[in-house]
């Protein structure tokens, strides 16, 4: 019976010790031995084992957790949770997404108090991603437990109804203006250009952005931070990138996207600089908006860019931190006609290495990297061409998960 006990007891100690050998299980990255955080062995707490990455956050303020597919629900679930712990337990008050929620603001519209159907009736938006409503939820419950954290967003899509906002607006500044012919035009050019016909009329273009600047400076003489400045400035942007979108060449495609990317890194600066001024801020956009440097990226093209997350490291420095989200293999889904399967890496893949060592769930702080040398990593599911990189210069540090499934845009009836 001593024999049993003291065999089973043996076979225990040789389990808890294989445990703790896993749970520090290093991979091998040009040369440098990385010992990766197993997210995974907190198992009895609301969330996973993010102490590591508090620390690798450190002092900085301000968070960005990207995503490499829209549609990739794993990364999407995973990016929440962190969001609630940096909320719970960190100070984090304010949530920046890819969504155009910080022009509800400009009427009033207070989103820690707005749920999600009076969200969807505010836009004209034609679709929305079905983990949406959850986040509107969270935020819901949040506010009633009496720890509210603001919910806004920094995408350039504008709502025309803000049109009927901005025109009362400038009617309290200078009402000749906002009775005028001029201003007419404006706003019916706004509401009726992409119902139409499209017409390359690049005079027509200049004449509206002219008069959209004038109304800008209208407001900025009145109160520098005025959020329909802000607002008229996106605006401005859309229109432009409106007439680029017809046009099908690489040249404007790029452009389009610089148009938007400067425009989304200016409101979040907007926004961070006023509205959440004081606050501890998380930023949730895709990893392709959230490289803060491009250099050693082998694409051309890509290197012509010049992302959000680029714009917010000149602008803020040490005061960023950036985590990508990656995936070993499975479905990211967009609509559900389109569904795509990511293989198996080769294995001089970081996704690759991890997955073999054992890990579901693991978080790396590129910053622990002793040199700067390029290596492979599919951050960015749609552009497999960008897969070689220094990619601990493009990001502070991953969160990686060995499952991918996919999210879907949900595509309501029309109001």
């Amino acid at each position: 019976m001593e024999r049993c006990l003291l065999f089973f007891f043996v076979i225990f100690i040789n389990s808890v010790c294989v445990g703790q050998i896993e749970s520090v299980r290093s991979i091998q990255i040009n040369g440098q031995e990385i010992f990766p955080v197993d997210l995974t062995s907190n198992r009895s707490s609301k969330y996973p084992d993010y102490s590591k990455v508090k620390t690798a956050i450190g002092s900085a303020d301000i968070v960005v957790i990207s995503e490499p597919d829209h549609g990739d629900y794993s990364a999407i679930s995973n990016r929440q949770s962190l969001v609630e712990y940096l909320h719970d337990s960190c100070g984090f008050n304010a949530l920046i997404t890819e969504y155009s929620f910080f022009l509800l603001n400009a009427i009033g519209e207070d989103t820690c108090c707005i749920d999600f159907d009076r969200f969807n009736n505010l836009t004209d938006s034609s679709y929305y991603w079905d983990y949406l409503p959850d986040l509107f939820d969270w935020v819901e419950k949040e506010r009633e437990n009496g720890t509210p954290i603001i919910l806004t967003g920094c995408d350039i899509h504008t709502y025309y109804y803000f049109l009927d906002f901005i025109k009362s607006r400038i009617g309290e500044i200078n009402s000749e203006i906002a009775n005028s012919e001029k201003f007419r035009w404006f706003y019916d050019y706004c509401l009726n250009l992409t119902e139409g016909p499209f017409r390359k009329n690049k005079k027509l273009e200049k004449s509206f952005q002219r008069y959209c600047n004038f109304l800008i400076d209208l407001f900025i003489q009145k109160d520098p931070n005025n959020i329909c400045a802000q607002y008229l400035l996106n605006l401005n942007t859309e229109i432009s990138n409106y007439f680029l979108s017809r046009y099908k060449s690489d040249r404007k495609t790029l452009k389009e996207m610089n148009n938007r990317d400067k425009q989304m890194a200016d409101n979040i600066i907007w926004l961070t600089e006023h509205k959440l001024r004081g606050q501890k801020i998380i930023i949730s956009i895709s990893s392709y908006h959230a490289m803060r440097n491009i250099s050693s990226i082998s694409s051309r093209q890509i290197r012509r860019s010049y992302p959000v997350g680029q714009y917010l490291s000149d602008y803020f420095g040490d005061r960023l931190y950036s985590i990508a989200g990656i995936g070993y293999k499975g479905r990211p889904g967009r609509t559900p006609d389109h569904l795509y399967f990511l293989c198996d890496k080769d294995s001089s893949y970081l996704e690759h290495k991890l997955y073999k060592a054992g890990y579901k769930q693991a978080f790396i702080d590129f910053r622990s990297f002793s040199n700067q040398e390029p290596f492979n990593m599919n951050n960015i599911y749609a552009l497999p061409h960008i897969h070689y990189a220094v990619w601990n210069e493009v990001y502070d540090g991953i969160l990686f998960t060995d499952s991918i499934r996919p999210a879907f845009m949900v595509f309501p009836s029309k109001r």
